[in-house]
């Protein structure tokens, strides 16, 4: 996302574009287990840090939800978001198939 920040941040000036990223837990080592090869949380916050302080609107995806394994993480997730400056949140919960 940063490599187009010049590009994200002319278009966002004109209201054609917003940025959201996905945080699935603050737990390093749940994150390796669950999402080996995506960034790290603290990577992806400050990603949405760094965009939003050059006017690109950002927005934090708490997904997937995994009840009983992340679920407690939902308060934390969007405390750091807020922190970093994302101006919406959205969620997926994982469910089951019965």
């Amino acid at each position: 996302m940063l490599r187009d920040l010049d590009l994200l941040t002319q278009l966002a000036q004109q209201g054609l574009a917003s940025v959201a990223l996905s945080v699935t837990t603050l737990d390093v080592e749940l994150k390796r287990r669950l999402e080996p090869r995506a960034a790290a949380p603290l990577a992806r916050l400050r990603t949405l840090r760094e965009l939003g302080a050059a006017g690109v609107p950002c927005g934090v995806l708490v997904a997937p939800v995994i009840p009983a394994l992340t679920d407690h993480e939902l308060e934390g997730i969007l405390a750091a978001a807020a922190e970093a400056g994302v101006r919406w949140a959205g969620y997926v919960l994982l469910r089951p198939a019965v």
